[in-house]
């Protein structure tokens, strides 16, 4: 793709795509971003806050641009996020547009049965003519490079496509559009010391000059588990679709998780009196326990329906282990545990309830890891996974650590307006 400064797309080129976009089915947000994306030249990205559809909207720009001709890499930093783009744009039993190619041996059982050709081997003289949508990880799309011309690449989920690997897709075309959340969790890099380039996003570092258009209707969160993140995250702008506004879980809890479970306080923070916590807590894991087992046992909320989160692997092993012993005590043969396990494996999915267990009580402890346990977009991620039902575990104290750097004192702050504005519950262990 070539360089050079952004270009607003000519009225004309709007005007054409905006008349395009009013014959969808898509939101007032997303015709906005269709047609803007559509008009723009080179670039354009879109800001899709969670739940926002992003998927759907990403389907009807597929079948824009191939009605046009042309030739479209899909790609992503993961094979998951790049096949949940090709299932939306050639659904099982339909007749897309074109032909649908997905390069690698990456895991494609989630493509059996769809209208989608796998193929490991890279060779032009393979491929068709005309409209075409071919999926690929960053590093396939070099091996494109010299067998396929492509006229425009889409990077999805690039807020969590590291900068290097964002150029090499950009490398496929000449014209590109990224969908993606800055205000999430980024890049993960496991490299010591971290390089510096790849902890960027290719949508951050295109986002300072391009900007984004935003999405701003939620079809996962009820108003009040989406009201603190649009508030601190999006400016306010994202709500929620009234399909899930008013949404409730469907229990009637009694007992001593009445006020915890109660579906008319979706979003709760349960305080709990430890202290000295740093990587695991018991008092947490044995809460989380019980009360994923309550939700199971008592009142038939799927396994599959329900996460718990924690941000240390200590805690995601001690709240398995207190699981499997409190459902042991009771009696109960569990068919399927829900998915247990940290902040970082849980973004992108979402579930009707999340439990999550902050665990963390040691104010030295908390001071010297403050920018790994306080980051915002962790913090962001974490709220947002559930659709009807949000528990939050924390020791007060993790909300009054004070870090010893300035970013972290300000991420440390957006803790503490989570901690003043929650519908509290203290919890006595009774």
């Amino acid at each position: 793709m070539s360089g050079g400064a952004p270009r607003a797309p000519g009225d004309a080129a709007l005007r054409t795509a905006r008349k395009l976009a009013a014959e969808t089915d898509l939101d007032p947000s997303q015709r906005e971003a269709f047609a803007a994306a559509l008009a723009a030249d080179p670039v354009h990205l879109i800001q899709g806050p969670p739940g926002s559809g992003k998927t759907w909207l990403l389907a009807a720009l597929l079948r824009a641009f191939t009605s046009r001709g042309e030739r479209v890499l899909v790609t992503a930093f993961t094979h998951r996020a790049i096949n949940n783009v090709l299932r939306a744009f050639a659904p099982a039993d339909s007749n897309p547009p074109c032909p649908v190619v997905k390069i690698g041996r990456g895991p494609n059982g989630d493509l059996a049965g769809l209208p989608v050709s796998m193929r490991d081997r890279v060779r032009a003289d393979t491929f068709p003519q005309g409209p075409l949508v071919v999926g690929a990880t960053a590093f396939g799309a070099a091996r494109l490079w010299d067998a396929l011309a492509f006229d425009r690449v889409v990077i999805d989920e690039a807020a969590q496509v590291p900068l290097p690997h964002g150029v090499i897709a950009l490398g496929s075309a000449q014209r590109a559009t990224l969908v993606g959340d800055h205000r999430q969790m980024g890049p993960i890099v496991q490299a010591d010391p971290p390089d510096p380039l790849a902890s960027v996003s290719i949508f951050e570092h295109l986002h300072a000059s391009y900007g984004a258009t935003r999405l701003t209707t939620t079809y996962r969160m009820n108003a009040e588990i989406n009201a603190f993140s649009s508030r601190h995250f999006y400016e306010g702008a994202l709500r929620p679709h009234p399909s899930c506004a008013a949404r409730r879980l469907s229990i009637r809890p009694a007992g001593r998780f009445r006020e915890i479970l109660d579906p008319d306080r979706p979003a709760v923070l349960v305080t709990l009196d430890h202290v000295a916590c740093r990587q695991r807590s018991r008092a947490e894991a044995l809460l989380a326990a019980d009360l994923a087992i309550a939700l199971m046992a008592h009142h038939g909320i799927p396994a599959a329906e329900i996460a718990v989160i924690a941000p240390y692997r200590a805690q995601v092993n001690a709240i398995k282990q207190a699981l499997r012993a409190r459902a042991a005590k009771a009696g109960m043969a569990l068919a399927e545990e829900p998915v247990i396990d940290t902040v970082e494996r849980i973004q992108g999915q979402e579930r009707d309830v999340i439990i999550a267990s902050f665990t963390a009580s040691d104010p030295d402890f908390l001071a010297r890891d403050a920018s790994f346990y306080f980051s915002p977009n962790r913090l962001n991620v974490l709220l947002t996974r559930p659709r009807l039902k949000r528990i939050l575990l924390a020791s007060p104290l993790a909300f009054r650590a004070i870090p010893r750097h300035l970013d972290d004192l300000l991420s440390a702050s957006l803790f503490r307006r989570l901690y003043d504005e929650s519908d509290r519950i203290a919890w006595a262990g009774v």
